[in-house]
C-alpha cells in the first residue's frame, strides 16, 4: 500500500521508504488527485496545475505527468500492472485499493465523530482526525492551486482541536488547554482561542496564566499593526474581576 501525506509537508512513502523522486508535476499531480478522493476532471487538472496554458498544452503536460506519476509509482512499490491512477466516465481518481492518503484518512475520522453515539466515541475519532493534521496542506510546496484547500483544512483542524477540548473540559481541563494550545501553534492570531484558553486558565484558578496569555496575543497582534478586539479584552476583563475593558485603540483586531 502506498501511503500519500498532503497534511503537512508533502511525503510519499512505499515498502517502508519515502519516495523523494519523480517529476515535480508528477508529485504535484499525485498530491491534487490526493485532496480530490471522489475524482477529479482532466480540464480541471490542467487548469489547476498549468493555469493560462496555450490550447492543448495542459492537456499534453497532464499526459505527460500522469505517465511519470504512474513510472514512479511502479517503480517504488515494485508492483507494474497496476495503474493506481483510475479513469471512471471523466474523472481521474487514486486507486483506493492501493493508495491510502492522510486527507481521506481525516474526512473518515471527522465523520466518524459526527456519527459517534457518545463523547467517547467521538474523542476517540476527534483525536484520530488531530493526529492526521501535520500543517497546512502541501507546507512548502508552494502550488498555487493549494491555497484555498490549506485554509479549508487548516479550519476543520482547528474546529477538532476545539471540539475535543469542549469534550475534555468537565473532566481534563488541563488536557483541554493542551488541545487548544496545539490549535494556537496553528494559528497564532485566533483570538477565540486565546478566549478558550483564559476561561480554562481562570476556571483553574490562574489569573497569571490568564494575564500571561493576554499579553502573548497583544505581542503577536502587534506583528500585525492591530490590536485584541472589543471581545477579547470584555472577556479578560471579567476573568480577571477589572472594572471593564482596556479602552479601545486604534487598529483593534474587530475594526
Amino acid at each position: 500500500m502506498i501511503r500519500v501525506e498532503v497534511l503537512g509537508p508533502l511525503r510519499i512513502t512505499a515498502a517502508g521508504g519515502e519516495i523523494h523522486s519523480g517529476l515535480r508535476k508528477a508529485r504535484e499531480l499525485l498530491a491534487f488527485l490526493a485532496v480530490h478522493p471522489g475524482g477529479v476532471t482532466g480540464e480541471a487538472i490542467s487548469e489547476a496545475l498549468w493555469p493560462h496554458s496555450p490550447p492543448g498544452h495542459g492537456t499534453r503536460q497532464r499526459s505527460l505527468a500522469l505517465r511519470k506519476l504512474r513510472d514512479m509509482l511502479r517503480s517504488a512499490s515494485g508492483l507494474a500492472g497496476p495503474m493506481f491512477v483510475i479513469l471512471a466516465g471523466d474523472r481521474y481518481r487514486l486507486d483506493p485499493s492501493l493508495i491510502a492518503t492522510d486527507a481521506a484518512g481525516f474526512q473518515a475520522a471527522l465523520d466518524d465523530a459526527r456519527h459517534a453515539p457518545n463523547d467517547s466515541g467521538r474523542l476517540a475519532a476527534l483525536r484520530k482526525a488531530a493526529v492526521l493534521y501535520r500543517g497546512p496542506l502541501a507546507d512548502g510546496a508552494r502550488y498555487d492551486w493549494a491555497e484555498p484547500y490549506a485554509e479549508a483544512a487548516r479550519r476543520r483542524a482547528l474546529d477538532t482541536w476545539t471540539h475535543i477540548a469542549e469534550i475534555l473540559e468537565p473532566a481534563a481541563p488541563d488536557q483541554a488547554l493542551a488541545a487548544l494550545e496545539t490549535a494556537l501553534g496553528h494559528d497564532p492570531y485566533n483570538e477565540y482561542l486565546y478566549q478558550k484558553i483564559m476561561q480554562l486558565q481562570a476556571a483553574a484558578g490562574r489569573p497569571d496564566a490568564v494575564r500571561r496569555t493576554l499579553r502573548l496575543l497583544e505581542t503577536r497582534l502587534t506583528e500585525l499593526g492591530v490590536t485584541p478586539g472589543t471581545q477579547t479584552r470584555q472577556v479578560a476583563a471579567a476573568l480577571l474581576g477589572t472594572p471593564g475593558p482596556p479602552q479601545r485603540g486604534v487598529g483593534s483586531a474587530d475594526q
